[in-house]
């Protein structure tokens, strides 16, 4: 039984979500009445709003939350990926020292140039020590040189022809192994070099070989054991000691043989003036008076020739040094010359090593951290399909297709994953249009009004190249045939320009001259079918010349004569194969 309001301090609510609580008042103190609905069923659209709010943040959260989740996963997999496509499971992160094909490339080349610089500035003052004993000795080759012993030494190996035997072991005594051995240490210093500067350009990058990355750490290797077997400098291409000396020694005989002609009718006076007194200083010996008078001529003559000698010592050893001394100069010049040949030649080689190797780089950085050689190697096969079709037939070779190839093989040569492909096409198309005309047959007869059973002979001049034709027996009724190898070398590329001259040798009269010429596209006469040998013919008018006296006077312009066959024998040189392809699998 529900209490009284003076009980319970007021109204008190029956149902609801107040239900048991005192009703509230309003402003003016009064009791708030019931709701005119109380007891009545209410409506669901207020519950159904109030749980659609709920369900539509609900999703909103949802969304949020599964977006995240799936982000993340995406950033797990991918350094997933990237961990499993790195050698041997190391992380990108680990792999952040790896340096690009172009630093490679620039750190190869420029140590490759301070090998050489470094090379070609110690050349010249280790020839002047490797030199040195040799110019130390030309004073002693003098003093050989003017005694009586020494000129007769070296005239005998003169009339023998050896006096560079004499020079070999006097002045250039020791020199070939001087020069090996400054060969090797120079190649020591390329080497060394050539790694010094390797060492400081991956210190300027902040790199060192310990911390760079595989890739890079394997090229690394690789460069450095190839510059031990790659082609070092010899002494090859160095003139031997042996030729040097012959060389020297021809000069030095001729004015032996010279001076000694002189020499030799100014003692032959001295010693006659000697002869009668020997003879009466020796007529008291009796039977032996004939050895005493021999020996004494003997004395005499070298009693003078040690005079002669030392006056010609006198006046000309200076100059002969000084001729030595040049002759000397020359030598170690072209020693200096041939050096520096050989450092550039083993730069060449390394060069080409290097070029190699960046191209494998590239490669293997596209194939593991860029987007694959997939393009790269559509490129280098489009490019070796075009040449391939090129190389072993002269008909393929069209002015098109040649400029197209070039094109797009120009466009490549910078390129450091396929430059050295583009570089080789470009090289080995210096002689796509070069053809060779291996055979020349010349047939038909003179105009009919000038036809002799009489030789002939001529000349056929085919773009510039002036081929002579033999004389031959030509007869008045019959077609003559004369056959010719000239080996002219021309380029398709430029019309063939050829002028026929003949002579027909006449017995009484004096002889008659014919010309004519022509020009031909050659590329528009190939035989599709004959790969690199083609046979072009071609209808040449020959015409008489009454006012020529000479082949050089005739006249060759004049189409109004009896037409003559030239048939060219050709080859074109096949292309070589193709060495530097990338590494496209």
């Amino acid at each position: 039984m529900a209490r009284p309001p003076k009980d319970t301090h007021g109204p008190i609510v029956s149902s609801g979500p107040t239900r048991g609580q005192n009703r509230s008042r309003k402003k003016n103190g009064r009791w708030r009445a019931k709701r005119s609905d109380t007891g009545v069923q209410r409506k669901e659209g207020a519950q159904k709003s109030a749980n659609l709010a709920k369900w539509f943040w609900g999703s909103i959260i949802l969304m949020a939350t599964l977006s995240v989740s799936l982000a993340l996963i995406a950033i797990f997999r991918q350094d997933a990926a990237v961990t499993a496509a790195t050698p041997e499971g190391t992380s990108l992160k680990e792999n952040s020292n790896e340096i690009s094909a172009s630093e490679l490339n620039a750190l190869l080349s420029a140590s490759n140039r301070e090998a050489v610089s470094k090379v070609k500035f110690q050349i010249a003052p280790k020839l002047d020590a490797v030199y040195e004993p040799v110019y130390a000795a030309i004073p002693k080759y003098a003093d050989f040189h003017y005694s009586v012993l020494g000129q007769y030494i070296e005239l005998g190996a003169a009339a023998q022809g050896d006096i560079g035997g004499q020079l070999a072991d006097k002045l250039f005594g020791g020199l070939d192994m001087r020069l090996k051995s400054t060969v090797n240490e120079l190649n020591v210093v390329f080497s060394s070099t050539f790694q010094a500067v390797m060492k400081e350009e991956m210190n300027r990058l902040k790199l060192n070989q310990d911390s760079v990355g595989p890739l890079t750490e394997g090229a690394i290797k690789d460069i450095h054991g190839q510059l031990l077997v790659s082609v070092p400098m010899t002494a090859v291409a160095i003139t031997s000691t042996k030729a040097i000396a012959r060389i020297v020694a021809q000069k030095i005989a001729t004015k032996i043989a010279a001076t000694t002609a002189l020499k030799t009718g100014g003692k032959w006076a001295a010693v006659g003036t000697t002869a009668t007194g020997a003879a009466a200083l020796c007529s008291w010996t009796g039977p032996i008076a004939g050895v005493c008078a021999a020996a004494g001529g003997i004395g005499a003559w070298l009693v003078v020739d040690y005079g002669v000698v030392k006056t010609d010592e006198l006046w000309n050893r200076e100059v002969f040094e000084s001729e030595l001394q040049e002759m000397v100069d020359d030598r170690k010049f072209k020693h200096q010359i041939a050096l520096e040949s050989a450092v550039e030649e083993r730069a060449l080689a390394v060069q080409k090593m290097s070029d190699a190797l960046v191209e494998q780089h590239d490669f293997t950085l596209r194939e593991f951290y860029g987007g694959g050689n997939a393009e790269i190697c559509r490129t280098a096969t489009q490019l070796v399909a075009q040449y391939d079709v090129l190389r072993g037939n002269l008909s393929e070779r069209t002015p098109e297709a040649l400029n197209m190839l070039r094109s797009t093989a120009k466009k490549q040569v910078g390129s450091l994953s396929i430059g050295r492909l583009a570089r080789e096409i470009n090289d080995n198309l210096q002689i796509a249009e070069r053809v060779t005309i291996k055979s020349l047959q010349i047939t038909g007869n003179l105009p009919l009004a000038q036809r002799a059973n009489r030789d002939i002979s001529g000349q056929i001049i085919l773009n510039g190249n002036l081929i002579e034709i033999p004389r031959t027996k030509a007869e008045k009724n019959d077609s003559l045939v004369i056959s010719m190898n000239p080996e002219v070398v021309f380029t398709f590329d430029h019309p063939l320009n050829y002028k026929i001259i003949l002579e027909q040798h006449l017995r009484i009269k004096g002889n008659r001259y014919f010309g004519g010429r022509g020009e031909k596209k050659i590329y528009d006469a190939i035989n599709s079918s004959s790969a690199l040998e083609h046979q072009i013919n071609v209808a040449i008018p020959i015409s008489h010349d009454p006012n020529a006296n000479s082949l050089e006077r005739v006249i060759t312009t004049r189409a109004d004569g009896e037409f003559m066959s030239l048939t060219f024998g050709m080859r074109a040189a096949p292309l070589a194969k193709l060495k530097k392809l990338p590494d496209c699998k």
